[in-house]
């Protein structure tokens, strides 16, 4: 996955998920909405079959950054742990 930022701001980030379908774009903004500060998060395409998503996040009192690479570190921890019995029973 490429990431493309179209706007990097401390409270207001823009990227593009190059390579990406809709399936990750939205289950890291499910996380994002978890974290503290969050303004606004949105998961966007332009068109269904002809481009990459775009994600658009606004804070308040917190850096998107921040909030984005908390949500990624959240995502990260649910899915060892949703592998974790599976390496068991295999």
């Amino acid at each position: 996955m490429k990431l493309e930022f179209l706007k990097d701001e401390k409270n207001h980030i823009e990227l593009i998920l190059h390579g990406e379908d809709h399936s990750f774009p939205n289950a890291l903004r499910e996380k994002i909405l978890e974290e503290k500060g969050v303004e606004f998060v949105s998961v966007t395409r332009e068109h269904p079959t002809a481009a990459f998503p775009k994600l658009v996040l606004k804070t308040k009192g917190r850096s998107a950054r921040d909030v984005l690479a908390e949500a990624v570190k959240a995502l990260q921890k649910d899915t060892k742990e949703f592998l974790g019995p599976m390496k068991r029973n295999v």
